[in-house]
């Protein structure tokens, strides 16, 4: 990537939290006329790390959701969004492939309704969802 790329578009939002910077990043890549590639052999190693509650990582997960819609699509965007995935998500559980993919599909309902009341909440409320990354990582363990 060139410096001049990196000046017109910024640097990674930090405005998430968990988990979608990166999209919206490439959000405004494309906004500015880059191609966004996908590199399937590309490989990413995190070098430390922390674990979360489910419940802790549902929540976060779904308010990266609502920053995210909010800040590519619009809240009513999002909404058919998250109406669309819940939707898929309940699809899957009709027939899951072992025990391992229906609790991976239980999580993401789990996510997907958490942001559609969130976004849905948003339309009636001026509350913005913001981090406070000293909050959050008290959470992490």
């Amino acid at each position: 990537m060139r410096a001049e790329s990196l000046k017109k578009i910024g640097l990674l939002s930090e405005e998430y939290f968990f988990y979608h910077e990166e999209s919206d990043w490439c959000f405004k890549a494309k906004k500015n006329n880059y191609e966004i590639w996908y590199v399937p052999s590309a490989e990413v190693f995190h070098v430390g790390g922390a674990s979360t509650s489910l419940a802790q990582k549902s929540e976060m997960i779904s308010d990266s959701n609502v920053i995210l819609y909010r800040n590519t699509v619009g809240l009513f965007k999002g909404i058919i969004i998250s109406f669309i995935m819940v939707l898929t998500e309940l699809l899957s559980l009709i027939k899951p492939r072992d025990h391992t993919e229906y609790e991976e599909i239980q999580i993401m309902l789990i996510v997907q309704l958490k942001t559609l009341k969130k976004l849905i909440f948003s339309l009636f409320s001026s509350n913005r969802i913001n981090y406070d990354r000293k909050k959050h990582n008290n959470h992490i363990k």
